[in-house]
């Protein structure tokens, strides 16, 4: 498990696609980003799970799961 904050961002590569660029740098390609949380620039404080055995045809970052996100203030 990861946890952290960062950046919704939305990349129109591969038909188009929102991830989450962490502070730290890291790149994630969330497979259950809630719609509600699909905003460009959006910031998030995140508890993930990398999977490493799923691959993404976005060839961008970790493939994802999200345990938790919320909205920073």
């Amino acid at each position: 498990m990861v946890s952290g904050t960062g950046t919704i961002r939305f990349f129109d590569f591969e038909g188009g696609f929102y991830g989450i660029v962490s502070d730290d740098g890291e790149h994630y390609d969330p497979i259950n980003l809630n719609r509600g949380f699909q905003v460009d620039g959006l910031r998030v404080h995140f508890e993930i799970r990398i999977l490493r055995d799923v691959h993404s045809y976005h060839m961008w970052g970790e493939v994802v799961s999200i345990l938790h996100i919320g909205k920073l203030d």
